[in-house]
Parts: C-alpha cells; sequence; structure tokens
C-alpha cells in the first residue's frame, strides 16, 4: 500500500517536472515573457508563479482599479452588516481560485524563507 503512493507521488513529481520544463521552453516566445521578468523582480515570484498569474489574469488593463483586480482573484474581505455596525471577515472563497492560491503561495514564500539547514550553515552555505 505505501509503495503505491511512493509510485503516485513519483509519478506526479515527474509530469510536474515535465510540466515546468514544456512551460521554461516555451517562455522565450511568449509575448508576456517581458512581463514575467518584470513580475519575478518581486520577492516570493518565480517563472512559474508568474506565468500562471499572467495566465490567469489575462489583459490586467481591463480592471478598472486594483478593488476590481482584488475582487476578480477574490482578495477582498467579506462583510457582515446590521444596521450600522459592519464587521469585515476572511476573504472572500469567490473569484479566481487559481491565481488566488498562486498570490498566497508567492506570500508565504516571502514572509518566511527556506531556512538553512545545519548541514549547510557548517559548510558556511
Amino acid at each position: 500500500m505505501l509503495e503505491e503512493y511512493i509510485d503516485a507521488v513519483k509519478i506526479a513529481s515527474a509530469r510536474v517536472a515535465t510540466i515546468t520544463e514544456q512551460m521554461m521552453d516555451i517562455l522565450p516566445q511568449w509575448s508576456l515573457a517581458p512581463v514575467v521578468d518584470s513580475l519575478i523582480a518581486l520577492r516570493g515570484i518565480d517563472k512559474i508563479s508568474a506565468m500562471v498569474l499572467l495566465g490567469e489574469l489575462g489583459d490586467i488593463s481591463r480592471f478598472d482599479s486594483p478593488k476590481q483586480l482584488m475582487a476578480y482573484l477574490g482578495l477582498t474581505p467579506s462583510e457582515h452588516g446590521s444596521g450600522k455596525r459592519r464587521r469585515q471577515g476572511a476573504v472572500t472563497p469567490t473569484g479566481n481560485s487559481r491565481a488566488r492560491r498562486t498570490l498566497i503561495e508567492s506570500a508565504w514564500s516571502y514572509r518566511f524563507r527556506a531556512r538553512k539547514t545545519m548541514h549547510l550553515k557548517r559548510k558556511g552555505g
């Protein structure tokens, strides 16, 4: 049973590697390659994240304001109100979940950098 899970992980990892390689192959010819280069200047965003975001968002100029873009991504807080009271909650589960997930993963990568292992620290790396 465990071997089946291990095989499934190996197959999935190989598939991810193949797709990543294909994405890197088409990047130089993509019309949005300069935008990808701009996005990867932001800490936490790599080429794959930038390509996913651009692929999901399409023409970003279609958004009249950052507020519209955030609503499209589902990154606006939910609101609960009654009379004069208004309370904001967690982000809404609406919007483009793939782009939102990519941005959240990038934010986590920015916020919590990978730590060096003791082995690397000892080696001076």
